[in-house]
Protein backbone atom coordinates (compact mmCIF):
# COMPACT_ATOMS: atom_id res chain seq x y z
CA UNK A 1 0.00 0.00 0.00
CA UNK A 2 1.27 3.47 -0.87
CA UNK A 3 2.44 5.46 2.14
CA UNK A 4 0.20 8.52 2.23
CA UNK A 5 1.76 10.25 5.23
CA UNK A 6 5.50 10.79 5.21
CA UNK A 7 7.74 10.32 8.22
CA UNK A 8 7.49 13.66 10.08
CA UNK A 9 11.24 13.51 10.72
CA UNK A 10 12.07 13.47 6.98
CA UNK A 11 9.00 15.09 5.40
CA UNK A 12 9.72 18.50 3.84
CA UNK A 13 8.18 21.61 5.36
CA UNK A 14 5.53 22.45 2.77
CA UNK A 15 4.71 25.80 4.34
CA UNK A 16 6.44 28.88 2.94
CA UNK A 17 9.14 30.22 5.22
CA UNK A 18 7.16 33.36 6.07
CA UNK A 19 3.69 31.83 6.30
CA UNK A 20 1.52 34.21 8.37
CA UNK A 21 0.17 32.94 11.66
CA UNK A 22 -3.12 34.83 11.30
CA UNK A 23 -5.07 35.91 8.26
CA UNK A 24 -7.91 38.18 9.34
CA UNK A 25 -8.63 41.59 10.75
CA UNK A 26 -11.55 43.03 12.66
CA UNK A 27 -13.72 45.03 10.31
CA UNK A 28 -16.20 46.07 13.01
CA UNK A 29 -16.98 45.36 16.65
CA UNK A 30 -19.93 46.18 18.87
CA UNK A 31 -20.73 45.29 22.47
CA UNK A 32 -23.64 46.35 24.65
CA UNK A 33 -24.59 45.70 28.24
CA UNK A 34 -28.26 44.74 28.40
CA UNK A 35 -31.11 45.30 30.83
CA UNK A 36 -31.36 47.31 34.00
CA UNK A 37 -28.45 48.18 36.31
CA UNK A 38 -28.20 46.23 39.56
CA UNK A 39 -25.67 47.53 42.08
CA UNK A 40 -23.51 45.30 44.23
CA UNK A 41 -24.98 47.05 47.27
CA UNK A 42 -28.52 46.14 46.23
CA UNK A 43 -27.48 42.55 45.54
CA UNK A 44 -25.89 42.26 49.00
CA UNK A 45 -29.00 43.68 50.65
CA UNK A 46 -31.32 41.30 48.80
CA UNK A 47 -29.38 38.33 50.19
CA UNK A 48 -29.16 39.63 53.80
CA UNK A 49 -25.40 39.01 53.80
CA UNK A 50 -24.72 41.38 56.69
CA UNK A 51 -27.39 39.97 58.99
CA UNK A 52 -26.80 36.31 58.15
CA UNK A 53 -23.00 36.19 57.78
CA UNK A 54 -21.74 39.42 59.29
CA UNK A 55 -20.49 40.58 55.89
CA UNK A 56 -20.22 44.36 55.95
CA UNK A 57 -22.01 46.37 53.26
CA UNK A 58 -19.67 47.13 50.37
CA UNK A 59 -17.71 43.89 50.69
CA UNK A 60 -18.83 42.55 47.30
CA UNK A 61 -17.63 45.68 45.51
CA UNK A 62 -14.41 45.76 47.53
CA UNK A 63 -13.54 42.15 46.71
CA UNK A 64 -14.47 42.29 43.03
CA UNK A 65 -14.25 45.93 41.97
CA UNK A 66 -17.74 45.57 40.54
CA UNK A 67 -20.08 48.48 41.27
CA UNK A 68 -22.90 47.35 39.03
CA UNK A 69 -23.97 44.85 36.41
CA UNK A 70 -26.90 44.85 33.97
CA UNK A 71 -29.61 42.19 33.95
CA UNK A 72 -32.47 41.64 31.50
CA UNK A 73 -35.78 40.00 32.29
CA UNK A 74 -34.69 36.52 31.28
CA UNK A 75 -38.30 35.37 30.99
CA UNK A 76 -38.84 37.86 28.16
CA UNK A 77 -35.43 38.26 26.47
CA UNK A 78 -33.44 35.49 24.78
CA UNK A 79 -29.68 35.18 24.10
CA UNK A 80 -30.04 35.42 20.33
CA UNK A 81 -31.75 38.80 20.69
CA UNK A 82 -28.74 40.32 22.45
CA UNK A 83 -26.40 38.86 19.82
CA UNK A 84 -28.64 40.08 17.01
CA UNK A 85 -28.76 43.63 18.36
CA UNK A 86 -24.97 43.82 18.51
CA UNK A 87 -24.67 42.18 15.08
CA UNK A 88 -26.98 44.74 13.46
CA UNK A 89 -24.80 47.55 14.79
CA UNK A 90 -21.56 45.82 13.78
CA UNK A 91 -22.77 45.20 10.23
CA UNK A 92 -23.90 48.83 9.97
CA UNK A 93 -20.50 49.97 11.25
CA UNK A 94 -18.79 47.81 8.60
CA UNK A 95 -21.30 48.81 5.89
CA UNK A 96 -21.96 45.15 5.12
CA UNK A 97 -25.24 43.66 3.92
CA UNK A 98 -26.23 40.60 6.00
CA UNK A 99 -26.58 38.61 2.77
CA UNK A 100 -22.83 39.08 2.23
CA UNK A 101 -22.00 37.05 5.33
CA UNK A 102 -20.46 33.66 4.60
CA UNK A 103 -20.33 32.35 8.18
CA UNK A 104 -22.08 33.15 11.46
CA UNK A 105 -20.76 31.68 14.71
CA UNK A 106 -22.70 32.07 17.96
CA UNK A 107 -20.31 31.45 20.84
CA UNK A 108 -21.90 32.16 24.23
CA UNK A 109 -22.46 30.12 27.37
CA UNK A 110 -26.17 30.99 27.24
CA UNK A 111 -28.21 29.82 24.28
CA UNK A 112 -31.84 29.66 23.32
CA UNK A 113 -32.09 25.91 22.80
CA UNK A 114 -30.07 22.77 23.30
CA UNK A 115 -31.02 22.10 19.66
CA UNK A 116 -30.92 23.77 17.13
CA UNK A 117 -27.91 26.06 17.33
CA UNK A 118 -28.68 29.62 18.39
CA UNK A 119 -26.73 30.83 15.34
CA UNK A 120 -29.73 29.80 13.23
CA UNK A 121 -31.94 32.27 15.10
CA UNK A 122 -29.41 35.06 14.59
CA UNK A 123 -29.19 34.18 10.90
CA UNK A 124 -32.95 34.26 10.44
CA UNK A 125 -33.36 37.56 12.28
CA UNK A 126 -30.53 39.20 10.32
CA UNK A 127 -31.75 37.89 6.98
CA UNK A 128 -28.29 36.42 6.31
CA UNK A 129 -29.60 33.76 3.95
CA UNK A 130 -26.23 32.92 2.36
CA UNK A 131 -24.37 32.20 5.59
CA UNK A 132 -23.34 28.81 6.97
CA UNK A 133 -24.01 28.96 10.71
CA UNK A 134 -23.13 27.03 13.87
CA UNK A 135 -22.49 27.40 17.60
CA UNK A 136 -19.26 27.10 19.58
CA UNK A 137 -19.37 26.58 23.34
CA UNK A 138 -16.32 26.84 25.61
CA UNK A 139 -17.38 28.75 28.73
CA UNK A 140 -16.14 32.37 28.77
CA UNK A 141 -13.62 31.63 26.01
CA UNK A 142 -16.28 30.90 23.36
CA UNK A 143 -15.95 34.10 21.33
CA UNK A 144 -12.15 33.87 21.26
CA UNK A 145 -12.52 30.30 19.99
CA UNK A 146 -14.95 31.62 17.39
CA UNK A 147 -12.39 34.20 16.22
CA UNK A 148 -9.74 31.48 15.84
CA UNK A 149 -12.09 29.22 13.84
CA UNK A 150 -13.23 32.09 11.64
CA UNK A 151 -9.63 33.17 10.99
CA UNK A 152 -8.88 29.59 9.90
CA UNK A 153 -11.88 29.55 7.55
CA UNK A 154 -10.71 32.83 6.05
CA UNK A 155 -7.21 31.38 5.63
CA UNK A 156 -8.63 28.35 3.82
CA UNK A 157 -10.64 30.50 1.41
CA UNK A 158 -13.95 29.10 2.66
CA UNK A 159 -15.00 32.45 4.12
CA UNK A 160 -14.59 36.02 2.96
CA UNK A 161 -16.75 37.82 5.53
CA UNK A 162 -17.74 36.26 8.84
CA UNK A 163 -19.52 37.17 12.06
CA UNK A 164 -18.74 35.93 15.58
CA UNK A 165 -21.41 36.91 18.10
CA UNK A 166 -22.81 36.12 21.51
CA UNK A 167 -25.58 36.98 23.91
CA UNK A 168 -25.14 36.22 27.58
CA UNK A 169 -28.20 36.09 29.85
CA UNK A 170 -27.16 35.17 33.38
CA UNK A 171 -30.42 35.71 35.27
CA UNK A 172 -31.32 32.01 35.62
CA UNK A 173 -27.88 31.30 37.11
CA UNK A 174 -28.07 34.29 39.48
CA UNK A 175 -31.58 33.32 40.61
CA UNK A 176 -30.68 29.67 41.24
CA UNK A 177 -27.41 30.52 42.99
CA UNK A 178 -29.08 33.23 45.10
CA UNK A 179 -31.63 30.66 46.22
CA UNK A 180 -28.76 28.43 47.35
CA UNK A 181 -27.11 31.37 49.12
CA UNK A 182 -30.32 31.99 51.05
CA UNK A 183 -30.12 28.36 52.21
CA UNK A 184 -26.43 28.58 53.16
CA UNK A 185 -25.60 28.11 56.84
CA UNK A 186 -21.96 29.25 56.91
CA UNK A 187 -19.37 31.30 55.06
CA UNK A 188 -17.88 28.01 53.85
CA UNK A 189 -21.17 27.27 52.10
CA UNK A 190 -21.15 30.79 50.69
CA UNK A 191 -17.61 30.58 49.28
CA UNK A 192 -18.36 28.34 46.28
CA UNK A 193 -21.47 30.36 45.40
CA UNK A 194 -19.99 33.85 45.69
CA UNK A 195 -18.60 34.20 42.15
CA UNK A 196 -22.11 34.03 40.67
CA UNK A 197 -22.74 37.47 42.18
CA UNK A 198 -20.27 39.00 39.70
CA UNK A 199 -22.02 38.08 36.45
CA UNK A 200 -24.13 40.24 34.15
CA UNK A 201 -25.83 40.36 30.74
CA UNK A 202 -24.49 41.64 27.43
CA UNK A 203 -24.38 41.08 23.69
CA UNK A 204 -21.37 41.36 21.37
CA UNK A 205 -20.56 40.93 17.70
CA UNK A 206 -17.34 40.99 15.67
CA UNK A 207 -17.08 41.12 11.87
CA UNK A 208 -13.91 39.56 10.43
CA UNK A 209 -12.48 39.91 6.93
CA UNK A 210 -9.13 39.02 5.33
CA UNK A 211 -6.23 41.38 5.94
CA UNK A 212 -5.91 44.07 3.30
CA UNK A 213 -3.25 43.39 0.68
CA UNK A 214 -1.97 46.95 0.80
CA UNK A 215 -1.77 46.93 4.62
CA UNK A 216 -0.97 43.33 5.67
CA UNK A 217 0.54 44.30 9.03
CA UNK A 218 -2.80 45.40 10.45
CA UNK A 219 -5.00 42.67 11.86
CA UNK A 220 -4.33 39.56 13.88
CA UNK A 221 -0.67 38.62 14.15
CA UNK A 222 -0.74 35.29 16.00
CA UNK A 223 -2.83 33.06 18.26
CA UNK A 224 -1.89 30.85 21.21
CA UNK A 225 -4.47 28.56 22.80
CA UNK A 226 -4.06 26.11 25.69
CA UNK A 227 -6.30 23.93 27.84
CA UNK A 228 -5.68 22.35 31.27
CA UNK A 229 -8.37 19.82 32.11
CA UNK A 230 -6.94 19.19 35.56
CA UNK A 231 -8.80 22.36 36.55
CA UNK A 232 -12.14 21.27 35.06
CA UNK A 233 -13.83 21.35 38.48
CA UNK A 234 -12.88 24.88 39.60
CA UNK A 235 -15.94 26.53 38.03
CA UNK A 236 -18.94 24.38 37.24
CA UNK A 237 -22.57 24.79 36.29
CA UNK A 238 -23.65 21.15 36.77
CA UNK A 239 -26.18 20.97 33.92
CA UNK A 240 -28.35 22.99 31.58
CA UNK A 241 -31.56 22.98 33.57
CA UNK A 242 -34.16 25.25 35.13
CA UNK A 243 -31.97 26.01 38.18
CA UNK A 244 -28.33 26.23 36.99
CA UNK A 245 -26.35 26.78 40.20
CA UNK A 246 -22.79 28.04 39.61
CA UNK A 247 -20.04 26.65 41.88
CA UNK A 248 -16.60 28.28 41.78
CA UNK A 249 -13.35 27.75 43.67
CA UNK A 250 -12.12 31.25 42.90
CA UNK A 251 -8.77 31.01 44.68
CA UNK A 252 -7.74 27.82 42.89
CA UNK A 253 -8.84 29.20 39.53
CA UNK A 254 -6.92 32.46 39.93
CA UNK A 255 -3.76 30.88 41.33
CA UNK A 256 -3.61 28.08 38.75
CA UNK A 257 -4.72 30.24 35.87
CA UNK A 258 -2.23 33.03 36.54
CA UNK A 259 0.70 30.64 36.63
CA UNK A 260 -0.31 29.02 33.33
CA UNK A 261 -1.03 32.36 31.65
CA UNK A 262 2.62 33.40 31.89
CA UNK A 263 3.75 30.52 29.67
CA UNK A 264 0.93 31.03 27.16
CA UNK A 265 1.81 34.71 26.83
CA UNK A 266 5.50 33.89 26.33
CA UNK A 267 4.60 31.57 23.42
CA UNK A 268 2.34 34.21 21.88
CA UNK A 269 5.05 36.87 22.07
CA UNK A 270 7.57 34.50 20.50
CA UNK A 271 5.22 33.77 17.60
CA UNK A 272 4.52 37.49 17.18
CA UNK A 273 8.17 38.51 17.45
CA UNK A 274 7.12 40.98 20.15
CA UNK A 275 8.44 41.78 23.59
CA UNK A 276 6.22 42.67 26.52
CA UNK A 277 7.25 46.28 26.08
CA UNK A 278 5.80 46.23 22.55
CA UNK A 279 2.28 45.72 23.91
CA UNK A 280 0.39 49.01 23.89
CA UNK A 281 -2.93 47.76 25.23
CA UNK A 282 -4.30 44.65 26.92
CA UNK A 283 -7.92 43.59 26.48
CA UNK A 284 -8.57 40.80 29.02
CA UNK A 285 -11.56 38.75 30.00
CA UNK A 286 -13.24 40.65 32.82
CA UNK A 287 -13.90 38.71 36.04
CA UNK A 288 -12.93 40.89 38.97
CA UNK A 289 -10.47 43.74 39.20
CA UNK A 290 -8.45 43.04 42.38
CA UNK A 291 -8.31 39.25 42.23
CA UNK A 292 -8.28 38.64 38.50
CA UNK A 293 -7.02 41.57 36.45
CA UNK A 294 -4.37 42.76 38.90
CA UNK A 295 -3.10 39.19 39.33
CA UNK A 296 -2.68 38.83 35.55
CA UNK A 297 -0.74 42.10 35.41
CA UNK A 298 1.55 41.09 38.25
CA UNK A 299 2.12 37.54 37.00
CA UNK A 300 2.81 38.50 33.39
CA UNK A 301 4.81 41.64 34.15
CA UNK A 302 2.42 43.99 32.34
CA UNK A 303 1.73 47.46 33.80
CA UNK A 304 -1.84 47.66 35.04
CA UNK A 305 -2.40 50.96 33.25
CA UNK A 306 -2.17 49.14 29.91
CA UNK A 307 -5.30 47.12 30.70
CA UNK A 308 -8.78 48.07 29.56
CA UNK A 309 -11.07 47.43 32.51
CA UNK A 310 -14.85 47.48 32.20
CA UNK A 311 -15.65 44.96 34.94
CA UNK A 312 -16.51 47.70 37.45
CA UNK A 313 -19.39 48.94 35.34
CA UNK A 314 -20.62 45.75 33.67
CA UNK A 315 -19.45 42.85 35.84
CA UNK A 316 -18.41 39.53 34.32
CA UNK A 317 -20.47 39.09 31.16
CA UNK A 318 -18.92 35.69 30.37
CA UNK A 319 -17.98 35.21 26.68
CA UNK A 320 -19.02 38.77 25.79
CA UNK A 321 -16.78 40.40 28.42
CA UNK A 322 -13.64 40.63 26.29
CA UNK A 323 -15.35 41.96 23.13
CA UNK A 324 -17.33 44.39 25.31
CA UNK A 325 -14.03 45.76 26.65
CA UNK A 326 -12.55 45.91 23.14
CA UNK A 327 -15.59 47.77 21.82
CA UNK A 328 -15.30 50.18 24.75
CA UNK A 329 -11.65 50.87 23.91
CA UNK A 330 -12.59 51.64 20.31
CA UNK A 331 -15.57 53.82 21.23
CA UNK A 332 -13.65 55.88 23.81
CA UNK A 333 -10.68 56.39 21.51
CA UNK A 334 -8.27 54.58 23.77
CA UNK A 335 -7.48 52.13 20.97
CA UNK A 336 -5.85 53.91 18.05
CA UNK A 337 -4.69 52.66 14.61
CA UNK A 338 -1.29 51.00 14.70
CA UNK A 339 -1.42 50.05 18.38
CA UNK A 340 -0.25 46.56 19.33
CA UNK A 341 -2.88 44.72 21.36
CA UNK A 342 -2.92 41.57 23.46
CA UNK A 343 -6.34 39.93 23.65
CA UNK A 344 -6.28 37.76 26.79
CA UNK A 345 -9.19 35.35 26.86
CA UNK A 346 -9.73 32.56 29.34
CA UNK A 347 -12.53 30.42 30.66
CA UNK A 348 -13.32 27.65 33.08
CA UNK A 349 -11.89 24.28 32.26
CA UNK A 350 -9.30 25.94 32.37
CA UNK A 351 -8.69 27.17 28.81
CA UNK A 352 -6.77 30.15 27.47
CA UNK A 353 -7.08 31.94 24.13
CA UNK A 354 -4.55 34.70 23.54
CA UNK A 355 -4.17 36.76 20.38
CA UNK A 356 -1.80 39.49 19.25
CA UNK A 357 -3.22 42.15 16.97
CA UNK A 358 -2.24 45.41 15.31
CA UNK A 359 -5.25 47.72 15.22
Amino acid sequence: MQQLVEDPQTAPNLLPKHTPLAYSRIKAIQGHAAGDPVSSADLEASLDLEERFGIEPGTLEKLTGIKTRYLVDHKKVKPHELAHSAAVDALAQADIDPESLDVIIFASVARDYTEPSTAHLVQEKLGASNAFVFDISNACLGIMNGILVLDSLIASGRCRTGLVCGGEITGPCIDATSEKIMQAKSTEDLYLLFAALTIGDAGAAIVLEPKEEDDPERGFVAFEFASHGEYHDVCVIPALRDKPVMLTDSSRMIEGGSAIAVGVLDKLLEKSNWSKDDIDLVIPHQVSRPANLKTICDSCGIPEEKMVMTVGEYGNTASTALPLALANAVETGRLQPGMKVWLAGFGSGISFGFASMVW
